[in-house]
């Protein structure tokens, strides 16, 4: 992840730990000691740091495992209710991903990524109820080999000096 990415996705994070604390104001009753209230909710959407593996070849399906965080809406309920790869260079393809298990807020596991899309970079995108992630700190990147050539025959040439 080069220097700007990274400085972008740490001052993303620092803004979001700010509201969480602004998010929520102290209160105090005489002789009950401090009270804390939340007055708003936060709501955050996703956000993916990583991918395992990040390159694969695009003739068979991938699992992966992606990391990240805000993968859960509340009382460790798994909130991820979308999962896909976009592509916009090239040839456009999105990859939905349909069989994956949320285990944390920062993880998702078993995601089955199909055979056969574009080659190229795609985007990772990870979507709650509280939105989706705008930017894709990772990419996955599906690669296809050529096939070398073969020699099914040699013969000699027939006027040969």
């Amino acid at each position: 992840m080069s220097l700007m990415k990274r400085l972008t996705y740490g001052f993303k994070v620092f803004l979001l730990l700010l509201a969480a604390l602004l998010a929520v104001s102290g209160t105090a009753q005489a002789g009950s000691g401090p009270n804390f209230n939340v007055i708003a909710g936060i709501s955050i959407p996703p956000v993916v740091t990583s991918i395992s593996p990040s390159t694969a070849l695009n003739t068979a399906p991938v699992t992966a495992i992606m990391a990240g965080g805000y993968f859960y809406t509340g009382a460790n309920t798994a909130g991820v209710t979308a999962l896909r790869l976009t592509k916009t260079s090239g040839t456009p393809a999105t990859i939905n991903i349909s069989a994956y298990s949320v285990i944390s807020e920062t993880q998702i596991v078993n995601a089955i990524i199909p055979q056969g899309y574009p080659v190229g970079s795609y985007d990772v995108r990870a979507t709650t109820i509280y939105g989706e992630n705008s930017t894709s700190a990772m990419q996955f990147v599906f690669t296809t080999t050529v096939a070398a050539p073969v020699i099914s025959a040699v013969t000699s040439p027939t006027n040969a000096t």
